[in-house]
């Protein structure tokens, strides 16, 4: 049985960065083997229909939610090298990477995005992430590959500045605008800012909010495996300004695996730059993405200006003195921008 296609991608899918809040921490000794099969022995219920999605929404939903489960309810998508191998290119080309560059991949997940850009011959690389889970799938992968990067545990809210001196810092994987409070997405922005180095630049991938916000499906589900069956329902929030996303896992043989609420808020082009611009980035520009695939075939991951890279450059000195603006000509622009 073959799911029913959802043209609409939704936050949800593009979630790949946090858990539990803890300083940057290196912990790159080999641990046990990782979990493949998804323990659904405890039963677990759901919560049965619920009218208002956004009251069921942890403010920390984030911390505890990217695990195993959620490579297989979302790997046709970030487990999938195809799509690696596009963004990482998009990214050399948009950042205007060299070798020597020294990069930051903050909310990196398994490092899809850092072990492919070592593939390339990238040698100064150093992912953040709060997902213990995922940074040791990310330091499993490096070490198989025989490739050597750094992988530090943490906020990245907090401390990021502490590993500065970077070229180039990405925020991928559609991995922003997590937190309940935009101040929240504000300090991610500004810790990014202050890791660079004099004309650094970052690079922040992000679903169209104003898009999105207009044309995301209410309702969708896909088998992600033989026994495994995802249902999804979504609306906005009060405000407007958060998709809200309630997806529920079912095993065919043990009933419900879980039963989770989170919610992305919705950025457009014109509200990223003001953000970017209020924490001291400049010469912001925005590029179209191509398309995002799924293994599966289930699910189309573009279907109208869903996803944009941004890429901006800023500077952090004591006295707040910021680099010489730099435009760079050709660079495709959203006509929606400001």
């Amino acid at each position: 049985m073959t799911a029913s296609p959802e043209p609409i991608p939704h936050p949800r899918s593009t979630r790949r960065s946090t858990r539990a809040s803890a300083p940057l921490s290196t912990n790159d000794a080999a641990g046990p083997a990782l979990p493949i099969e998804i323990a659904t022995d405890r039963r677990r219920r759901s919560l049965g229909r619920i009218a208002d999605l956004e009251s069921q929404v942890r403010p920390d939903w984030w911390r505890a939610i990217f695990d195993e489960l959620y490579l297989k309810t979302d790997g046709d998508v970030f487990e999938n090298d195809g799509n690696t191998r596009a963004e990482v290119d998009a990214l050399v080309v948009a950042a205007e990477l060299k070798h020597s560059d020294r990069i930051l991949d903050l909310c990196c997940g398994q490092g899809r995005h850092a072990i492919e850009l070592a593939r390339r011959g990238f040698a100064n690389i150093t992912g953040i992430d709060q997902s213990r889970y995922l940074l040791e799938l990310a330091r499993e992968r490096a070490r198989t590959s025989g490739l050597e990067l750094r992988f530090l545990e943490g906020d990245a809210r907090r401390g990021v500045a502490l590993a500065g001196g970077f070229d180039c810092v990405t925020i991928l994987g559609n991995s922003f605008g997590y937190f309940q409070r935009p101040k929240d997405d504000a300090a991610l922005l500004r810790q990014a800012r202050l890791a660079l180095n004099t004309g650094g630049r970052l690079v922040l991938e992000l679903v169209d909010g104003e898009w999105l916000g207009e044309h995301f499906e209410p309702r969708s589900w896909e088998w992600v495996e033989d026994h495994l069956l995802v249902c999804r329902e979504r609306a906005l929030s009060r405000d407007r300004s958060r998709l809200i996303t309630r997806e529920i896992v079912l095993n065919s043989d043990r009933g419900v695996v879980c039963d989770r609420f989170f919610g992305e808020r919705l950025y457009s082009p014109a509200q990223i730059r003001a953000l970017l611009k209020s924490v001291g980035f400049h010469s912001i520009d925005f590029t179209d993405r191509a398309e995002i695939a799924s293994s599966t075939g289930a699910r189309s991951r573009h279907d109208g200006p869903l996803r944009f890279d941004c890429c901006t450059r800023g500077r952090y000195a004591a006295r707040g003195v910021w680099a010489k603006k730099v435009r760079r000509p050709g660079r495709a622009r959203r006509p929606a921008s400001p």
